[in-house]
This record gives C-alpha cells, sequence and structure tokens, in this order.
C-alpha cells in the first residue's frame, strides 16, 4: 500500500524565500544585481582593455590603478557624513551618475596623466557610493538586517560572476569593438541601477543634529579597532584570485587546469551558503563570536595551501579542493561578522560617517594586501603562510573583546538628540 506522499513546498514559494521580502528590499537586491554585474564586467576586463585598446605599459596601468585606489579611499568619511545629513537615497543617486560618468571618461584615455586622473576619479566616486550605500542598506533593512545584508553579498558574488563570464567572452574574442562596449556596459549598470534606486523611498536624514565638521567616528577608539581588525582580515582578499594560482603553478604539481575551477566553486559556494549561514545572528556579541572560527578557518586553509607542494598531483588536487571549501566557510563567517559589526557598533545619527571609517580600513587593506601578501607568500614561502594564518587567527581572537569594549562605551558615543534616531523610510 502507498503512502500518501508530503505536500512539497511550491516552487514559487521556495523561490521567494531565496529573495529578500517584496518591497524596499527586493528592489535593492535587484539594484545591486544589476550594479555587480557591471563591476564584474569592469574588474575583469579593465587591465586588458587598458593595455589592448588604450595601448599603455603594463606598470603604467597597475600605478594608476593603485594611486586612484588610494586616493579614492579619502572619499569615505566626508561622504558618510554628507548622507547622514542630507539622507543616504540622494546621496547614492548622485555617486552613481559619477560613477558613470567617470566610466564614461576612460574612453576618451590616451595617456598616462589622464589615465590617472580619470581612475582617481572612479576611485573616488565608488568610495563615495559604498559609504552612501551602507544608511542606506540599514534604513532599508527595517528590523532584519543582517538577513538583508546576506542576501545582498550573496548576489553580489552572482552579479560578479555574470559580469566576470560577459567580459571573457568578450576577451576571447579579441575584437577592437568589445572592449569599448565593456566599459560602457559598466556605465549603463551604474544607469539602471540609479534608476531602480529612485524608486525607493526617500530617508530621513538622522545626523542633521550634529555639529558641521564633527568627526566623532575617527575620535571612537573601540570602533577604529574594529576597523583595524578589518584592515587585517581583509588579507586574504587575494590569496584565491592571485596569490593561489602562482603557488599551484611554482611550487605544487598540481594539475593546472584545477586552477579554473577555484573561483567558480567560491562563488557558488557563497551564493548558496551566505543567506544560512546568517541565520541566528542577532546582534554584535554574536557576529563577534564568528571571527574567531572565521580566523581559524582561513588559517587551516592556508597552511594545507602551504603543504601542497609536498604532495603528489592527485592528492593535491584533492587537498586544494578542501582547501577552497575551508577558504570559503572561513571567507562566509568573516563577512557575515564584519557586516553586523560594521552597521551595528555605528551610532545610527552616524552610519554614514562610521561606515566611511569601516570602508577606509577595509579599502586599505584591498589595497596593500597584494604586495604584502605577495611577499609573505610567494617570496617567504611556507613560513609567510603560517604568518598570514597567525594574522588571521589574531585578528579573529580578539574581535569579541573589541567588540564587548564598543558596547561597553555604547552609551557615551550615542547622542539624545533628537536627529539620533534611527532611520526611518518616509
Amino acid at each position: 500500500m502507498t503512502g500518501t506522499p508530503l505536500p512539497r513546498e511550491p516552487g514559487r514559494r521556495r523561490a521567494a524565500r531565496a529573495l529578500p521580502p517584496p518591497g524596499p528590499a527586493r528592489t535593492l537586491y535587484w539594484a545591486t544585481l544589476v550594479n555587480m554585474t557591471g563591476t564584474g564586467m569592469y574588474v575583469t576586463s579593465s587591465a586588458v582593455f587598458f593595455v589592448r585598446y588604450v595601448g599603455m605599459p603594463t606598470d603604467q596601468v597597475g600605478l594608476g590603478l593603485t594611486i586612484g585606489g588610494l586616493v579614492g579611499l579619502t572619499a569615505g568619511v566626508p561622504i558618510g557624513r554628507l548622507a547622514d545629513r542630507r539622507g543616504p537615497r540622494d546621496v547614492y543617486l548622485t555617486t552613481l551618475a559619477l560613477e558613470a560618468a567617470a566610466m564614461c571618461l576612460l574612453l576618451a584615455v590616451r595617456s598616462f596623466w589622464e589615465f590617472t586622473a580619470v581612475t582617481t576619479l572612479t576611485g573616488l566616486a565608488a568610495a563615495s557610493s559604498n559609504a552612501a550605500r551602507g544608511p542606506l542598506i540599514r534604513a532599508v533593512a527595517a528590523d532584519d538586517p543582517t538577513r538583508l545584508r546576506a542576501h545582498l553579498r550573496s548576489v553580489t558574488n552572482i552579479g560578479i560572476t555574470l559580469g566576470g563570464a560577459a567580459a571573457g567572452w568578450a576577451i576571447a574574442a579579441n575584437t577592437r569593438s568589445g572592449y569599448p562596449l565593456l566599459i560602457l556596459g559598466n556605465a549603463a549598470s551604474f544607469a539602471l541601477c540609479a534608476l531602480l534606486v529612485r524608486r525607493l523611498p526617500r530617508v530621513r536624514p538622522v545626523g542633521a543634529a550634529e555639529r558641521p565638521g564633527r568627526r566623532r567616528a575617527l575620535a571612537d577608539r573601540p570602533y577604529l579597532g574594529l576597523t583595524a581588525v578589518n584592515l587585517v582580515m581583509m588579507f586574504q582578499y587575494p590569496v584565491l584570485p592571485l596569490i593561489l594560482p602562482l603557488w599551484i603553478l611554482g611550487h605544487t604539481d598540481v594539475p593546472h587546469w584545477a586552477i579554473a575551477a577555484v573561483i567558480p566553486v567560491n562563488t557558488i559556494m557563497v551564493a548558496a551558503l551566505q543567506v544560512r549561514m546568517s541565520r541566528g545572528i542577532d546582534g554584535p556579541l554574536a557576529a563577534a563570536r564568528l571571527m574567531p572560527r572565521a580566523g581559524l578557518a582561513l588559517t587551516v586553509s592556508f597552511l594545507l595551501i602551504a603543504g601542497l607542494g609536498a604532495l603528489p598531483g592527485r592528492v593535491g588536487t584533492a587537498v586544494l579542493a578542501v582547501v577552497v571549501v575551508v577558504y570559503t566557510l572561513g571567507e562566509i563567517l568573516f563577512a557575515t561578522a564584519s557586516y553586523e559589526l560594521s552597521f551595528e557598533l555605528a551610532p545610527a545619527a552616524a552610519q554614514g560617517q562610521y561606515l566611511g571609517v569601516y570602508n577606509l580600513g577595509g579599502g586599505l587593506g584591498r589595497v596593500v594586501s597584494p604586495s604584502v601578501v605577495t611577499f609573505l607568500c610567494l617570496g617567504v614561502g611556507g613560513w609567510g603562510w603560517l604568518v598570514l594564518g597567525s594574522l588571521m587567527l589574531g585578528a579573529g581572537l580578539v574581535t569579541p573583546s573589541v567588540a564587548r569594549w564598543a558596547l561597553r562605551t555604547a552609551g557615551a558615543r550615542e547622542p539624545v538628540a533628537a536627529g539620533s534616531l534611527p532611520p526611518v523610510v518616509e
């Protein structure tokens, strides 16, 4: 006798659970997908565009991008303060327009100084956009910011993957008309993202009661401590896309085809697990407890990488699969904790300013990490991986203490003026 089958969850309902709830949160989700698809096209193709299409030497491209990135970091704090005082949605729309314009200007670049000036503008616009977007996410998230941020990180990886695939096809085709189309595609993504963001309700400014020129975030030692932790943890950023492939090529017997699987597996895992692994994180202390686990997972993956050279090819390939899984779990734990801590420990009346400072630390870590990690892991060798792992583990272990310090001083940091109320969507 056949039993009655259990009812299945309708496909539409399952799909809906994979998205933020309908309304502003879902609109921001689709805007992020559009934006990150363009970003994926640009990140994948920019260096090739400047070398093949513009005809610039590779050393000048690297120098110009570095200068633009470093100068761009300075925009985060002042634009964050502006978002607090004027409302993040309108400031974010302005920064998206600047990003679209800067992308179009890249097509007119013909010299190193023009290139440096325009990449500096793109860096300033990108940092400004990130600073304004942070408080907008906080306002749109309402009662479940952790889950929304997990959705946004998941769709960020999806968008970058889609954009990267499109750019890879264009690079493989290697037609002269294809490269500027990728740049214009990124500009169009900013414009379309802005159209979607315009559908969001205006957000009431929360920092109007603050004295002009007041730099609270730069004087907040516990929050600066968290920013320093974030900077150190960002040293893991170039490991998968840059350092691991070079290590495999020069120090192991792992077949080279395995390199091509590293980033796709990482991206799929992040997209599939980011939201699931954020469940139950309901405050800064819960988030802080994830950081030691993140540091441990990253350290284990680095030690396994260091040992790949002693293994035969097939065994090394199997261990490489373990490396990618363990590393990605550490990356997800770090991202979940970092997002939660950066938002929840920032005073409501100064979200933009505080997130600008936090993003400054993360951005600086991204800029300097390729040089530091290349020296440690490819220059020093096996011991360098141990040093890098020790940095990750140490930063993770101190995070709960720094978070408790921030909570103890929260009363002194949080203003009592009416303008300090949490963001309200009008």
